[in-house]
């Protein structure tokens, strides 16, 4: 057994899924560690059948999320969420996943860096006034028709 895996033992195997949890030394034992004690404590057919829900769980929502790169959904996000639900059992996920967290924490660093932010406001403010003038001036020049899109081939 690993030294951050909590403790399976049998001591703590008589919590029952109606019963309150169980504090022993400090510690509380939740629902997380019901599951743990359930799928690491059990036979060898117990830890099969929970190590192929968690790649079948996982490699759904990574095909799912690269379905939806292409069609409209969070891709990223369900792609990343299939790593995390696969390295919470197979650690060579877990290796996988340390790129994706080293760069999420170098985006949140960045997001947060006020030089950062008040460039991305100028630049997005910048942005939306000059979409704003174009539309602007679209109206007024040909109103609510699409006669100003007629050199684009189809209209």
């Amino acid at each position: 057994m690993a030294q951050d895996e909590p403790d399976i033992s049998a001591e703590h195997a008589h919590i029952g899924p109606g019963e309150p949890d169980e504090v022993d030394e400090g510690r509380v034992f939740g629902p997380l560690d019901r599951i743990r004690r359930w799928s690491f404590g059990g036979s060898l057919a117990r830890r099969v059948f929970w190590r192929t829900t968690v790649l079948v769980v996982g490699g759904t929502l990574m095909v799912l999320g690269i379905v939806m790169l292409v069609f409209p959904g969070p891709g990223w996000a369900a792609i990343i969420l299939g790593l995390v639900v696969l390295a919470s059992e197979f650690a060579w996920f877990n290796r996988v996943l340390h790129p994706v967290r080293r760069i999420a924490s170098k985006a949140a660093e960045a997001a947060t860096d006020p030089r950062q932010r008040t460039r991305n406001l100028i630049l997005g403010s910048v942005v939306i006034v000059v979409v704003a003038a174009v539309a602007w001036w679209y109206y007024v020049t040909y109103g609510v028709s699409l006669d100003g899109l007629r050199w684009l081939p189809g209209i």
